[in-house]
Formats: C-alpha cells, sequence, structure tokens
C-alpha cells in the first residue's frame, strides 16, 4: 500500500509501495489536457508477489485505490476502496496482478477513464493504492 503523491512531473502522480517484501509504482498520467477524463496507468511490480505468498495462485493479486492515505504502515489505516458515484467500487482495471515465481513482473499499462485528478470526492490525490492477496 502506498499513498498516492505528485511525481516528478506535474502531470502525473506515483504510489510508490515498499513494504512487506514489496516493492511497486503506480503511475497515473491523465489523458490529454483534461485531469478528469481518466488516466493512463503504468505498474510496475519489482518483486514481492510470488507464487510462494498468494493465497490463491490462480486469482493473483486484487488492487484498489482506498479513500484513506496509508499511516503507519497499516491497512487498516486506508478506509474502504473509492466510490465516488456509489456504483460499488470497480475491480482493477486490469485484472489481478498474476503472482510469479520470482515475484516480479512485466510492466502493465491501461488505461482507466473513471481516474480523476481534482474534485474532493473523486480525486485519486492523497488516497492510497492497496495490494490485496486476493480477497483480503
Amino acid at each position: 500500500m502506498a499513498m498516492v503523491h505528485a511525481a516528478d512531473t506535474p502531470s502525473a502522480l506515483q504510489a510508490h509501495i515498499d513494504m512487506s517484501g514489496i516493492k511497486a509504482t503506480f503511475t497515473f498520467t491523465p489523458l490529454g489536457d483534461n485531469s478528469d477524463k481518466g488516466a493512463n496507468v503504468a505498474i510496475n511490480v519489482v518483486s514481492g508477489l510470488s507464487t510462494k505468498i498468494a493465497a490463491i495462485p490462480a486469482v493473483g493479486f486484487e488492487y484498489h485505490i482506498h479513500v484513506n492515505p496509508v499511516t503507519n504502515n497499516d491497512c487498516m489505516t486506508t478506509g474502504g476502496h473509492l466510490d465516488p458515484t456509489n456504483v460499488g467500487a470497480a475491480k482493477c482495471k486490469h485484472g489481478n496482478l498474476m503472482p510469479t515465481e520470482s515475484g516480479a513482473l512485466a510492466p502493465i499499462t491501461y488505461t482507466d477513464k473513471e481516474i480523476h485528478f481534482t474534485g474532493v470526492n473523486s480525486t485519486i490525490v492523497g488516497r492510497s493504492v492497496v495490494i490485496h492477496n486476493n480477497a483480503t
């Protein structure tokens, strides 16, 4: 889990995860000039998502944006899944992160038109990204 914060370039946001052996970066880049039309998402998992730790390797790891930032490396502080339209928290748009023997994954990129960079209730800024070990 990691808090989403501004990256080196103001046109992108990043969440860096370095906890419990998992090292990953999620980068969110707005589509075009409008920060509320969605984002290109890039996921880079360097280590930690191995078949050895996956509760159900065939299912993999879910990930979500949570409402609150991470405090004291405690998942319980992140609150529920971000769901500004109250339609039920969306599943990972790309699908689950599938474990590998080494725990590293090939880079993943996709477009998510539901991600927002502004709006008190809808922005991902200051929220957290949490990787779940299946249904946890």
